[in-house]
C-alpha cells in the first residue's frame, strides 16, 4: 500500500543534520545502557573493568538486533560467565534484570501514553489501555513477589521442560538466579531504575531528530509516548529487525496526527537503519573474536 515513489522522493529531502544528531545520540543511549548493566554486575562482582562490560554490550546489542525479540541479547549472559567465572544463573540474572528494567520502564509509559492518547484524540482503546494495566500489574506482582512463588514457578517450568539429563544443572542455574533475584538492594534498584528511564529518554531523542530530519510535524510528547509502545511490541519475537511490526505501529500512531503513511514507513526504515549502525561494532568485534 506504499506509494514508493513518494517514498523515494522523502528520502531525497532529507535533513542530514538532524539525522546526524540522531547518529550521534546513539552514543549516550549505549553509555547509560551499559553504565546500568554494570551496576548490576557490581552487585555480583565488582571487579569487572567497564571497558570488558562495554565490549561484551557491544556484541550483545548485535545479537539483540539481529534477533526476534532481541532474545539474542541474553549472549551476554555465556559471554559474562565465559571471561569472568561468574556462575551462569547469576550472570543471566544481570542480563534478565537488564531487559527486566526496559519492560517496566516501557510498560509505564505505554499505559500512560495509550491513556493520555485516548482521551486527548478520542480513540477506541478501552481494551488496550486494559490490556496494559493488566501487563503492567504482572510485571509489577512479578517483581515484588516472595521468594517462594518465584520457585515455585521456576521449579514447574523445569520439571516440564528439561530433560532429567541436565535438570539438576537446571536447579542449579535457577538458584544462583534467584538468590541475585533477591539480593537486589533498594539502593541499587532505584539506580538502574534512573537508568533505564535515561536510555529510554535519550533513544526517544534519536527518534526525535529521525523526525526532524524528514521535517515530519510530530511533537516530543507524542513519539515519548509512542515509542514505549513500539518498544513493547518489538519485545514479542515475530519478526527479524522488527520488519513489518515496527512500520505497523507508526503508521497507525502518525495516522492520528493525519501524518501519511510515506512519511510513516520513511521515518521507520530510518529508525532501523539506526539500529543496523548500532549493531555494526558490535558485528565487527564478534567476527574478530572468532
Amino acid at each position: 500500500k506504499v506509494n514508493i515513489s513518494q517514498l523515494f522522493q522523502e528520502f531525497k529531502t532529507i535533513n542530514l543534520f538532524y539525522y546526524f544528531l540522531a547518529v550521534l545520540s546513539l552514543i549516550p543511549v549505549f553509555l547509560v545502557r551499559t553504565l546500568r548493566w554494570k551496576v548490576l554486575i557490581d552487585l555480583v562482582k565488582s571487579d569487572i573493568p567497564l571497558k570488558s562490560v562495554i565490549k561484551i554490550m557491544t556484541i550483545g546489542i548485535f545479537w539483540g538486533i539481529v534477533t526476534p525479540g532481541r532474545l539474542g541479547e541474553f549472549w551476554r549472559a555465556k559471554e559474562l560467565t565465559n571471561s569472568s567465572g561468574i556462575p551462569s544463573g547469576v550472570s543471566f540474572f544481570t542480563a534478565f534484570m537488564d531487559r527486566f528494567v526496559d519492560f517496566l520502564v516501557t510498560g509505564t509509559i505505554s499505559l500512560i501514553g495509550i491513556i493520555v492518547l485516548y482521551l486527548k484524540f478520542g480513540l477506541a482503546a478501552k481494551w488496550e489501555v486494559s490490556a496494559m494495566a493488566v501487563f503492567l500489574v504482572m510485571f509489577l506482582s512479578f517483581l515484588f513477589s516472595s521468594k517462594i512463588g518465584i520457585q515455585k514457578i521456576f521449579s514447574f517450568f523445569i520439571r516440564f521442560l528439561f530433560p532429567s539429563s541436565i535438570k539438576q544443572k537446571a536447579e542449579d542455574f535457577l538458584s544462583d538466579f534467584n538468590k541475585s533475584f533477591f539480593d537486589v538492594p533498594s539502593k541499587a534498584m532505584v539506580k538502574v531504575l534512573i537508568y533505564g528511564f535515561l536510555y529510554y529518554l535519550f533513544s526517544v531523542f534519536s527518534y526525535y531528530f529521525i523526525a526532524l530530519s524528514l521535517n515530519i510535524p510530530v511533537p516530543f510528547w507524542f513519539l515519548f509516548l509512542v515509542v514505549a509502545v513500539l518498544w513493547l511490541t518489538l519485545a514479542i519475537p515475530i519478526t527479524v529487525l522488527g520488519f513489518g511490526t515496527r512500520e505497523a505501529v507508526f503508521i497507525y500512531f502518525f495516522g492520528i496526527l493525519g501524518i501519511g503513511i510515506p512519511y510513516a514507513v520513511a521515518f521507520s526504515i530510518l529508525a532501523l537503519f539506526l539500529n543496523v549502525l548500532l549493531a555494526v561494532p558490535g558485528a565487527f568485534l564478534y567476527i574478530v573474536k572468532k
